[in-house]
């Protein structure tokens, strides 16, 4: 089970793991955000069945203290086993032999009954990649915009009409690309929802949100940049989608976080 940050353009994550998994008997349980993230484990365990996890968890450190955890009030889980990263383009090697399908099944079936009883809910849905999309337009908007914004929650961000319009922009940007992707609407499903929707749920929440991403800049850590904002423009531009505005805010955020990161080397002791 994966749950680490997705920072594969810093760290080779499933040789890390290669250890503990065992040929064609191990499933690979992701719980990470972004699109495009299997196809690292999909290739360096082809006979392996691989479990794609998308989790909705508003949590963050609570600012004078570190060691405590601020819940929000969304806990849900949704998954299902790795066929290719859409509909359309089905892979031809995650976990394709019987046993691994066999494997697979069985680990999908005891992760989805263990959340449930520890009263996460937890659903198999139909497409985990249109899911992946789904939470992508609020990721891809609200994550990166709050470090752009100088810190900002969600509610700050929304309550200035010109953000308001900029973050809908860029999630609009992203439903375009994964509709075109996954080849289905991503209006529907599992905490889906166009744009309009939601930012309503997001206006309507009853506390702000703290995006992920702004934590890791506030505490000077890498940001989850590539698999939130680079697989999203490469894959769509593979299809043919443009997203200027999402490589806009992506080029500023690489500048961002390499002036810090180079400070913080610069400041470590020796």
């Amino acid at each position: 089970m994966v749950t680490t940050k997705a920072l594969p353009n810093l760290v080779d994550m499933p040789e890390i793991i290669a250890p503990a998994v065992k040929d064609g008997h191990t499933a690979i349980v992701l719980i990470q955000n972004g699109i495009g993230i299997e196809a690292p484990y999909e290739h360096r365990f082809p006979n392996n069945p691989i479990i794609s996890v998308v989790s909705y968890l508003d949590a963050r450190h609570d600012n004078r203290n570190r060691d405590l955890i601020i819940h929000g009030t969304t806990v849900a889980i949704a998954l299902n086993l790795y066929h290719g990263y859409s509909d359309n383009h089905p892979s031809s090697t995650a976990g394709s032999s019987s046993m691994a399908a066999a494997v697979g099944q069985q680990a999908l079936d005891t992760l989805v009954e263990a959340f449930n009883r520890g009263k996460v809910e937890c659903v198999i849905v139909k497409s985990i990649q249109a899911c992946r999309w789904q939470k992508l337009i609020w990721n891809g908007a609200f994550n990166p915009m709050s470090v752009l914004a100088g810190g900002r929650n969600t509610a700050e961000m929304l309550a200035c009409p010109q953000f308001y319009q900029l973050v809908l922009d860029v999630m609009n940007e992203i439903y375009t690309a994964g509709c075109t992707v996954t080849g289905q609407s991503l209006d529907g499903g599992y905490y889906g929802g166009g744009p309009n929707i939601i930012l309503k749920r997001t206006m309507d929440a009853p506390v702000p949100v703290y995006p992920s991403m702004l934590g890791d800049f506030k505490s000077g850590r890498p940001m989850e940049h590539q698999v939130i904002l680079k697989n999203t423009i490469d894959i769509a531009k593979r299809h043919g989608v443009e997203m200027p505005r999402l490589e806009t805010i992506y080029g500023h955020l690489l500048l961002l976080e390499s002036s810090y990161l180079k400070n913080n080397e610069r400041t470590s002791p020796s």
